[in-house]
């Protein structure tokens, strides 16, 4: 199949002529807008990411990979603060994904590639 984009991205088999229907709070989805994050600079776009999920990583017990490890099912603990952790990863890595496909134009799709790779660095 082909990929194809539609706010988010949707597998659909080639040659597929049939509509891809959204969630409502997708249409209001800017698709070609530029975001904030080509304006700012990678440093500190890292540097906020940094604060917060340091903070969030600082909260994290030790215990709490343990129980994550050999399942908390077993132990009866809650781990909320290492799933805060673990659903942060998600998100950003979802944001990540969401603003380097949600424009059709190649050369700032590349702006934002480029963009990310420095955050990480």
């Amino acid at each position: 199949g082909t990929l194809k984009l539609n706010s988010r991205l949707f597998v659909l088999p080639k040659g597929y002529s049939g509509k891809v229907r959204t969630l409502p709070d997708q249409d209001s989805f800017p698709m070609n807008g530029t975001s904030r994050i080509l304006l700012e600079t990678a440093k500190d776009i890292a540097y906020h990411l940094t604060l917060y999920d340091f903070e969030l990583l600082h909260n994290v017990s030790r215990t709490e990979y343990v129980y994550l490890v050999f399942g908390r099912h077993k132990f009866g603990k809650i781990t909320t603060n290492l799933d805060t952790l673990l659903r942060r990863f998600n998100e950003v890595q979802f944001w990540v994904v969401t603003e380097i496909c949600r424009t059709e134009d190649i050369q700032t799709r590349a702006r934002y590639i480029c963009k990310f790779i420095k955050i990480a660095s």
